[in-house]
């Protein structure tokens, strides 16, 4: 799961979209439903990489939702996620980290923590008083 979560947000992270595009708030969607995929994804608009991005983004949590809960898969996409947030703290120059637009991170972090609260609300509860 941790691998293909990984492909998950580096593919939303680390490709370079020209103008003012972002892959992560056109997949926005992707993270705003308790579901594996929101019941409409728009493949339809918006500039070839965007579209064919979240089309492969879709087919990757396909897969990973035939191998894993729904919650598991939901976490293991918010760990990439903060991980890569937290790799931009690491350096500049050949080993840098290559996000593409570090707000994006940012955003992609907030949309997967909505994501796994929505998923897994248990995560969250508050302890119970015995």
């Amino acid at each position: 799961m941790r691998d293909l979560a990984m492909l998950e947000v580096s593919a939303l992270l680390h490709q370079a979209v020209e103008g003012d595009g972002s892959l992560v708030r056109h997949g926005a969607r992707l993270y705003a439903e308790a579901r594996g995929l929101p019941v409409e994804i728009d493949l339809a608009s918006g500039p070839a990489i965007q579209r064919n991005t979240l089309q492969f983004v879709s087919e990757v949590r396909k897969q990973a939702l035939r191998r894993a809960e729904l919650p598991v898969y939901a976490l293991m996409v918010f760990d990439n996620a903060v991980m890569q947030l937290g790799g931009l703290e690491f350096g500049s120059g050949a080993s840098a980290n290559k996000i593409n637009n570090p707000l994006d991170a940012a955003v992609l972090a907030a949309l997967a923590a909505r994501w796994l609260r929505l998923t897994a609300p248990e995560l969250f509860a508050p302890p119970s008083a015995e």
